[in-house]
């Protein structure tokens, strides 16, 4: 098992590819942190992961505060006495931010950029603060690839 007593921190854990790097990892041996903004979908992740004998626990944040990644990062090496590995996947689609086609356009920019773009800069200083202290530690950026075929435009740009 790569990851054995390695904690691993998965921002954006409860859907999609998030659930599948946070089930990859704990296969892999590692103690597993879901940080989500909604706590049952998340829940439900921490109830499979440790339904097969895997460590996973729920951190609430909104990634897209930086004040409350300072925190969430604290009570996630509290509770685990360290951090190892840093996925930062946290994202969404315009449907999935509550943005509307009347919205003016900062708005929409503001909305967006939030959790596609802000919440890895937030994440990246305090985390590599965090995680330095250990061997072998990194930090995952995921990114999209709507750089390949294109979109309306804050999404590709986020």
């Amino acid at each position: 098992m790569r990851f054995q007593n390695k904690v691993v921190l998965v921002t954006g854990g409860y859907f999609g590819i998030c659930r599948g790097i946070a089930h990859r990892f704990a296969s892999e041996g590692a103690k597993v942190a879901i940080v989500e903004r909604n706590e049952e979908r998340a829940n439900d992740v921490v109830r499979e992961l440790t339904d097969q004998d895997s460590v996973a626990v729920f951190f609430k944040a909104d990634v897209s505060s930086e004040d409350a990644v300072k925190d969430m990062i604290h009570a996630v090496v509290e509770q685990f006495g360290r951090l190892d590995v840093v996925v930062n996947n946290a994202g969404c689609g315009s449907q999935h931010c509550g943005i509307n086609p009347e919205d003016p356009p900062w708005l929409r920019w503001e909305i967006f950029r939030g959790p596609n773009l802000d919440s890895n800069y937030f994440c990246q200083r305090p985390c590599s603060a965090a995680s330095g202290k250990n061997r072998g530690s990194t930090i995952v950026n995921i990114s999209s690839t709507s750089v390949f075929h294109g979109n309306w435009g804050l999404y590709g740009a986020a």
